[in-house]
């Protein structure tokens, strides 16, 4: 949040409105999807891909090469196994 409020007083105002979206996205998943213990691989990858599109925002020039493949929907993982914040 301390991100967002500084981008807000820099006059960013073209990376506010999806920085605001972005973040929106993340914290629903993050707070309200997956609350069960293990999860789809596939929701964890997304809260992974959200994660790092926030951060893609802040560090202008950031550039991430994040891939996945496989029948991540059959493969179960315990939440945020990959995200340690």
């Amino acid at each position: 949040m301390e991100e967002l409020e500084k981008t807000a007083l820099s006059n960013k105002e073209d990376v506010l409105p999806a920085m605001i979206v972005e973040i929106s996205g993340f914290l629903n998943r993050f707070l309200y999807e997956g609350e069960d213990e293990l999860i789809p691989l596939q929701l964890e990858i997304k809260i992974i891909e959200e994660f790092l599109d926030i951060h893609k925002l802040l560090a202008a020039g950031l550039k991430v090469i994040f891939l996945s493949a496989g029948m991540l929907n059959r493969t179960w993982c315990r939440r945020f196994c990959c995200c340690h914040f």
